[in-house]
């Protein structure tokens, strides 16, 4: 038994139960669902405790070996929360857009994650100050431009052996990407999405700050 894991009470406050309307739900969520109330489908949060639990240990093994892991997590909701714990666990993020064929056509884009690195260590010294105003200002832009791009990805030089989908069911290309390259995904959504496919699958309310802090907050304090 891990430490730190929330109880029921704790997460019903949080709103971790709220799923979405039923209509809107995904057929193969059902399993994770405890009932439906005013057409809402409300999550089985004791399925929930356990499937953290499970995510925990397993980002704990995947600490161990060294794995190397991508996150994806677009959503405004989330972005920050996706950000915050791959940069503590030295973990690729993407949160402001996924880039189509980065996976599949990963050498395609290592020219510019060079550019971005070489530009940045230029960025820090001499030959950069002795730019005039308008080189500079035309520099910056380019770094801007690539750092939006390939913010948390800077040293995605191989495939991950792992990605992380934070609600699968707005990140369709990334998992699309993943299942065609025969990479290992594991995911946090709410009952919209298809858990079907992941090896690991958290149920929870996915939209709500308050749920999603919750969560992020519990995989922390475990890591």
């Amino acid at each position: 038994m891990l430490k730190n894991i929330p109880d029921l009470e704790e997460m019903l406050k949080a709103g971790v139960h709220f799923g979405h309307q039923k209509a809107h739900s995904h057929p193969k969520s059902k399993k994770f669902v405890h009932s439906t109330v005013d057409k809402v489908q409300i999550i089985n949060l004791e399925k929930t405790a356990d499937q953290l639990e499970e995510f925990i240990t397993g980002l704990k093994e995947i600490k161990k070996e060294n794995k190397n892991v991508l996150w994806v997590g677009t959503k405004v909701q989330v972005r920050d929360f996706v950000a915050s714990i791959a940069k503590k666990l030295n973990h690729n993020f993407i949160v402001k857009k996924w880039l189509p064929g980065l996976l599949t056509n990963l050498n395609s884009f290592k020219e510019n994650l060079k550019t971005l690195n070489n530009m940045l260590e230029q960025k820090e010294s001499d030959s950069y100050q002795k730019l005039n105003n308008k080189a500079k200002i035309t520099f910056d832009k380019k770094l801007k431009n690539l750092s939006d791009l390939y913010e948390g990805i800077r040293n995605l030089s191989v495939l991950p052996d792992i990605m992380i989908l934070c609600d699968p069911s707005v990140e369709i290309n990334p998992y699309k990407e993943a299942q065609m390259l025969g990479i290992r995904t594991w995911a946090i959504g709410d009952t919209s999405s298809d858990p079907s496919g992941f090896e690991i699958f958290v149920s929870c309310n996915d939209d709500g700050k308050k749920s999603l802090r919750l969560i992020f907050d519990t995989i922390e304090k475990n890591i």
